[in-house]
């Protein structure tokens, strides 16, 4: 066993996803009934949109991190809903906008694959920080945006990470996703 000495900072650098369709709205009320969202809850600049990388998230944008609490989601429902809404996973996001940089809490959604409510996913808030830029909702500067994601609160698994969106304009060319790493075990193996 080996013990770090310090935080390890990891990072990893993805292509940006690629950007799905708004769901249309019978889709949407049935998505915000399995979550336990009203639509007064939701942000007002966020789209539900589909995005994709590897597995498809759909993101659903609250207007506060109070509201996350409020999410009461039926994983049956949600899994159901799966193959006619085509994202695999729901990830429901409050921003902070008073933040610098811009901050947002999260939770996220993946019962058709087994996991209730996954504690921090890495390449969920990579597909966030496209929709952000996407959509104006996270300020550039000399071509990068960058934000602070936290995760995890809801299952007893706090989790932070930060990441930064290079991009033209509202068009993303690449996404890094920075947090913390502890090695908790090392092998050497015989070549």
């Amino acid at each position: 066993m080996f013990e770090a000495e310090g935080d390890l900072r990891v990072a990893i650098e993805l292509s940006p996803p690629s950007l799905g369709p708004v769901i249309p709205d019978h889709h949407r009320t049935q998505v915000l009934d399995a979550i336990g969202v009203s639509s007064p809850s939701l942000h007002k600049r966020c789209p539900l949109q589909i995005l994709a990388k590897g597995s498809t998230r759909l993101m659903i944008g609250v207007r506060s991190r109070e509201q996350l609490a409020q999410v009461k989601p039926d994983f049956d429902r949600l899994a159901k809903l799966t193959p006619h809404v085509g994202a695999e996973g729901y990830f429901v996001f409050a921003l902070d906008e008073s933040a610098v940089p811009l901050a947002t809490e999260s939770r996220m959604f993946v019962p058709a694959i087994g996991i209730p409510e996954d504690p921090v996913s890495g390449n969920a808030h990579g597909m966030l920080g496209t929709y952000l830029v996407t959509h104006g909702l996270i300020e550039t500067a000399d071509g990068v945006a960058r934000f602070h994601g936290t995760q995890g609160r809801f299952v007893g698994r706090p989790g932070s990470l930060d990441v930064e969106i290079e991009s033209s304009g509202r068009v993303v060319q690449s996404v890094r996703v920075i947090g913390d790493a502890v090695i908790v075990y090392e092998a050497e193996l015989p070549l």
